[in-house]
This record gives C-alpha cells, structure tokens and sequence, in this order.
C-alpha cells in the first residue's frame, strides 16, 4: 500500500486521477462494498476518485466473455511494503496527510486520550495483547495465566486480550489500534492496522525470526511510534 501513497497524494493534491475506470480482478466489488482490509481503506481514502466505474461488468458469476480493449492501462500492485529504502521515499507530511483522513474516515481520535482509574486521579495505561491462537501457528501459549498472574501486581494498568482479530470488520481493528497505549502481540497480519494508532504508541512484536515490516525505523518514524521485539 505504501508503494502507491505517493502517487495517490499527487493526484489527490491535484483534484483529479488519471483514469476513468478501475479493474479489480483479485478483489471484485473493491468500489463498492469489499470488506476486505485493503478495500475498505482504498474507500476510506477515495483512492478511486468520485466519478470511477469498476471494469469490467460482468464480474457477478456470469459467463462473460467480452473482450474489453483500452487505449492505457496503469497496473498498481496495491500491497505492503514492508522495506523502505531510503528517508524521503514516504515524507512524513505526506504520511500524515494520508492519516489525518483515515483517521477521519474511520472515526479515530487523532491524539492520545488520556486514561483514568474511577476515583483515582492516577493515570491508568491501557494494553492490548493478542496470543495468536486461532492461527494455530506463532502461537503465544499461557497469555492468559500470564494476564492473570500480572493484574494484581500492576492495578493501575488496563490489560485487554483479543482472541481473535478475524472476527473484526476492519474499522473494528482500527478502533482497538487507536485506543491503547501499547500493543503486545505475537507477529502476524494484524500489525498492519499500525496505521491507526496515535503517535507514541508502544508495539511489542512476540516471535522468532520476526519478518521486517513495523520493525522498520523509517516506518516507526513515519507513525512515531516505539518498537521492541
């Protein structure tokens, strides 16, 4: 996703893209009403424009073999990019404009919300842990003995676990990114909603040989967040 930031916030500057349809072969109805974690934020952020058709029709289950000719074709690999190569390849302003309308989009707070104990003018840190289970793989065993065995010790923290990260619709994810202090987790596809998190957010990744991706500097950079593993 973060391959084709810079071409979305040039034309997005400009008013206008450079096409009149988009072709969604891997993800059909991505314009409309796709669920799916790249689809809802290509809407949230208007990737397409306002006045976009999606090609080509037909994409419903019907037989269609219509040959569809066009006089250009832009091919965008929209995925993750997990290495960013050098400091400007994303400038922090463009990254925080992209965010600013997520944020908007979704419904997220923007800044840190500061977290209370009732009746307690201490302030009251709120973490969020995900064990893995039902990938049944990079599996965090006793996460919950754990949580159970901390919570007296430490009654000024909040600990949330998720057993399932799934089950949530995508604005859902981003929520619960949104609302912590810390996430501690075990690595996996999940860390993606990094995006939605406020600046200064705390990401603990569990595992062995952890791929690169949130671990990059120049990412934690970009969202000025702070990363162990």
């Amino acid at each position: 996703m973060l391959d084709v930031l810079p071409y979305w916030h040039a034309f997005k500057l400009r008013g206008s893209f450079p096409f009149e349809a988009v072709a969604s072969l891997s993800h059909p109805k991505c314009m409309t009403d796709d669920e799916g974690w790249y689809c809802s934020i290509l809407r949230a952020m208007n990737a397409f424009g306002d006045a976009v058709e999606e090609y080509p029709p037909g994409q419903d289950g019907s037989n269609n073999t219509t040959l569809y000719c066009y006089k250009n074709v832009t091919l965008n690999h929209v995925a993750l990019q997990r290495s960013l190569a050098y400091e400007q390849q994303i400038p922090k302003p463009m990254f925080d404009d992209f965010r600013d309308v997520l944020f908007k989009e979704f419904g997220l707070d923007r800044e840190r919300r500061f977290h209370f104990n009732r009746g307690n003018a201490k302030r009251s840190k709120k973490i969020l842990l995900y064990a893995h289970e039902s990938s049944a793989r990079r599996v965090w065993l006793g996460l919950k003995r754990l949580i159970q065995r901390i919570r007296p010790r430490y009654n000024h923290v909040v600990f949330d676990e998720i057993d399932d990260f799934g089950t949530l619709k995508v604005r859902q994810q981003a929520q619960k990114f949104n609302e912590y202090d810390a996430l501690d987790m075990v690595h996996g596809a999940q860390m993606s909603n990094t995006i939605f998190s406020v600046e200064k957010t705390l990401f603990v990744e569990v595992g062995c040989a952890i791929p690169e991706f949130i671990g990059n500097k120049k990412y934690m950079t970009l969202i000025d967040g702070v990363y162990n593993k």
